[in-house]
């Protein structure tokens, strides 16, 4: 069950990137998060001025609480782009909340991607919080820090590497009806001859 969806309804939404969740596995998956910020990167295949994030606690039997989560665009080994991180909300609160069982898509992030973008999304897990919901084996490392970094564009504090998404689960972004791709395309193919 996905709380929200109305928000991902309204407007033109596309989904850019997801991944499949699974149930924890200790032989993988870290046991918890505690006091502990998450930065995770992900590379969107749709490409617009706002994104949204979709956070999955498919497999957990307790609330998923982040005190705070940015996304910025990515730089390399965890740093991001200076001045491009931004607060993400739910609802207008800082404070994201996911039910056990459900999913929740967070309010619309201003935060231009386009085809050579790498997205970060760090999440602060201020509480002890088991790790329920994940994704193995990402394409891209995953990194952890003690304390809230969120907004930290440096990699100094994120020197623990792992190789799995948590509770991240998809980026829906308002990319260009493709009639509307289309057309731009066209005219500015015609421009380029004139």
């Amino acid at each position: 069950m996905e709380m929200n969806e109305q928000k991902q309804a309204d407007g033109n939404w596309m989904g850019s990137w997801f991944a499949s969740q699974t149930y924890y596995d200790g032989k993988f998956a870290k046991d918890r998060f505690e006091d502990q910020t998450i930065r995770m990167v992900v590379h969107p295949h749709a490409y617009g001025s706002k994104i949204r994030l979709k956070f999955s606690n498919l497999y957990g039997s307790e609330h998923v609480i982040f005190g705070k989560v940015s996304a910025a665009l990515s730089a390399i080994d965890g740093r991001t782009v200076p001045g491009t991180s931004r607060h993400v909300t739910l609802n207008g609160q800082s404070t994201v909340a996911i039910p056990a069982g459900e999913a929740i898509y967070t309010d619309p992030v201003d935060l231009e991607v386009n085809e050579q973008s790498d997205v970060a999304i760090s999440v602060y897990v201020p509480e002890s919080t088991r790790a329920s919901t994940w994704h193995f084996s990402p394409p891209q490392s995953t990194y952890v820090s003690e304390g809230n970094r969120t907004d930290d564009s440096g990699a100094d504090f994120f020197r623990k590497k792992i190789h799995s998404y948590y509770w991240l689960s998809g980026i829906p972004n308002n990319c260009l009806p493709p009639m509307i791709s289309a057309i731009i395309f066209i005219l500015a193919m015609r421009a380029s001859k004139h």
